[in-house]
């Protein structure tokens, strides 16, 4: 028979306990905390801060056009991203080969669309038919041009020349006769765009209209495709290119541009240039829009990629991901209803339109309005798929775990409680041998140490103002904190984040989180095989001082031996307020991010005490000597 045990044990961090209520047991039992959540866990593993390091550096090669090779990774390209793949085929043309043709490819699947160009790191915009516009890769110059034409009977004509002339270049002149006979003059121009309106020459007189037009030599076009499953690169190029390309080479989905290079030392002295995109990505299926799922309405199916569409929402991404071929490689079929219920929270709470306040140097705010949360990603199949899960849930402060069969997700919120827990739900196991088992029936423990309180976090993010690079955010810091611990600081990119904004808000709310670490693992009775992962349930025990405290469930322990009835539950303390957006951020604070003193800033030493005097020596011979003195400098860094 189960019973309400009376042990509790504590399970801390802290180095001494120095109040013990008399109605707890002397059971105390101090140690180092065992158990958190998966993705804190995995955060503070080295193995994983090595692949940790490894995809965010991968963000930087994502810039970086490469020839590829048959048994290169894949890529996957969620929301709005600058990226480049690599060349899949080249070849040169032309009479003398001055015409080198590149296949670039930009994603292994459909996008959406491109949306800006970047060739060696400066942004250039394409015409209509696909040639760069900026210099030096499109030079302009001036060519002598002629139109002819007869004046009539009143001397005038008005004639549209063949080209735009170049303005102040325009002149004309009459001819009549042959030969000796022959007079000529000049005539009066007026100009209207390409129209000249010419005048003052004798009637029937022949005229020559003399002008400069603006010719342009173009050397680089780019061409492109998005990757649908219809497309044919090979059919649409073969005639131009004979003998290069050919129809069977469909290149059907995969997202290219086909790019023509002019040969010219002086516009590619180092050779082909660096070619990226700016695109929208993969198209996701919403489970929102899906009418055959509870709750959806829309034409959205899981298993026609046909019906998805693109976006920035973190948590279609993560389901994107988990369907991807190169990631989790789920089936329609194998995505479970809890996991589409999931997906469907977490989106809507990403779309909740939310103003983030800006703090702008001089100290004015201003405020930008963006869904609470949204990514950006470029993942590659060889990328290590916890490590992208991880990423992704970062972008919404989320957290995702297996529970059986089932793929859960949450995004960064508290949800509404489902259970009130009380001291009726805990009781004591029974051991084989029927007596009570020693295990205590509630299990505190601190999960976040005291060094990875942290109150200070400064990192990177994606900047789509400074050419889509992974640039630093402006530090986030609690002063309160900080006063009253010191600073502890760490850093926390967010390669899946494209506004400061967001990562502003995203460490704000991680600082936070390490401030509420408390876990507790509890014996309940069968109530608690109901609880799911990530439910929230408010638990109160009156006689350790715990009132509607609310928690998380993280873990279960369901019963292994017959006839036991006890369940294990594992609960992480939650507040709504960890995910609150914060009233002011700090925008692009011009203060420092860093408090650590420059080498060469020694700061001022205190007032200099010179003592006079003299000595004796070994051979008895007199010197005289100076002492200067000063205060000691109490610089932490010095």
């Amino acid at each position: 028979m189960s019973r309400w045990g009376s042990a509790f044990r504590l399970i801390a961090t802290a180095v001494a306990v120095t109040f013990l209520p008399g109605s707890w047991a002397a059971n105390w039992q101090l140690f180092a905390a065992q158990a958190e959540s998966e993705r804190q866990r995995r955060k503070r593993d080295k193995g994983n801060n090595r692949a940790r390091a490894a995809f965010n550096e991968a963000q930087k090669d994502r810039l970086q056009m490469v020839d590829l090779t048959p048994d290169m990774a894949r890529s996957l390209c969620l929301g709005r991203v600058r990226y480049v793949e690599g060349v899949r085929r080249r070849w040169t043309s032309g009479t003398n080969s001055e015409k080198l043709t590149m296949l670039v490819s930009f994603a292994g699947h459909e996008i959406d669309a491109f949306e800006g160009w970047y060739i060696d790191d400066t942004p250039v915009t394409l015409d209509g038919s696909g040639y760069v516009q900026e210099a030096p890769w499109r030079t302009t110059a001036n060519t002598p041009a002629q139109n002819t034409g007869t004046l009539d009977g009143s001397g005038s004509l008005v004639i549209v020349l063949s080209h735009t002339p170049v303005g102040g270049t325009v002149t004309a002149t009459w001819g009549t006769g042959n030969g000796d006979n022959s007079e000529t003059g000049t005539c009066s121009v007026s100009m209207s765009g390409s129209t000249a309106t010419i005048t003052g020459g004798p009637a029937g007189a022949g005229v020559n209209v003399n002008y400069e037009r603006s010719v342009a030599t173009n050397y680089v076009r780019i061409r492109t495709y998005l990757g649908t499953d219809a497309q044919n690169v090979g059919d649409a190029l073969d005639a131009e290119y004979p003998g290069k390309i050919t129809a069977t080479d469909r290149l059907a989905g995969i997202a290219l541009g086909v790019v023509d290079l002019t040969f010219s030392p002086d516009v590619f002295p180092q050779g082909p240039p660096n070619i990226t995109a700016v695109f929208r990505g993969a198209k996701c299926y919403d489970p929102r829009l899906d009418s055959t799922v509870a709750g959806g309405s829309g034409s959205h199916r899981i298993a026609t990629p046909s019906t998805w569409a693109w976006t920035e929402n973190s948590a279609l991404h993560f389901l994107r991901y988990a369907l991807w071929s190169g990631g989790l490689r789920l089936t329609a079929a194998q995505v479970a209803a809890r996991t589409l219920a999931d997906v469907a929270a977490a989106a809507t709470r990403c779309d909740i339109s939310t103003g983030f306040t800006l703090t702008k140097p001089d100290t004015s705010t201003s405020t930008v309005t963006l869904p609470r949360h949204r990514g950006a990603f470029t993942i590659s199949s060889d990328a290590d798929k916890r490590q992208v899960l991880d990423t992704i849930c970062d972008a919404m402060a989320g957290e995702w775990a297996w529970d059986g069969p089932n793929l859960r997700v949450r995004a960064g919120m508290m949800a509404s409680s489902v259970a009130a827990i009380d001291q009726t739900w805990l009781v004591q196991g029974v051991a084989a041998g029927g007596e009570d088992d020693s295990e205590p029936v509630i299990t505190a423990s601190q999960a976040i140490s005291r060094e990875q309180r942290v109150n200070r976090i400064t990192g990177k993010c994606i900047d789509p103002d400074q050419r889509h690079q992974l640039l630093p955010y402006p530090a986030v810091s609690d002063t309160v904190l900080i006063a009253a611990k010191g600073e502890k600081r760490e850093e926390v990119d967010f390669p899946g984040v494209n506004h400061i904004a967001h990562a502003q808000h995203l460490a704000s709310i991680e600082i936070r989180r390490r401030q509420a670490g408390t876990l507790m693992q509890l014996q309940c009775d069968a109530r608690a095989e109901l609880l799911e992962l990530f439910d929230v349930v408010t638990l109160t025990v009156p006689d350790y001082g715990i009132t509607a405290k609310t928690m998380e469930v993280v873990g279960t322990d369901m019963p292994m031996v017959p006839n036991d009835a006890v369940v294990g539950l594992m609960a992480r303390e939650i507040t709504a307020a960890i995910y609150d957006v914060t009233g002011t951020l700090a925008g692009r604070d011009p203060a420092p991010d860093s408090s650590l003193r420059a080498p060469w800033d020694v700061g001022t030493l205190g007032t200099l005490t010179v003592t006079s005097g003299t000595a004796a020596l070994l051979d008895n011979s007199i010197v005289a000597r100076a002492q200067v003195t000063w205060p000691a400098v109490t610089g932490e860094w010095i």
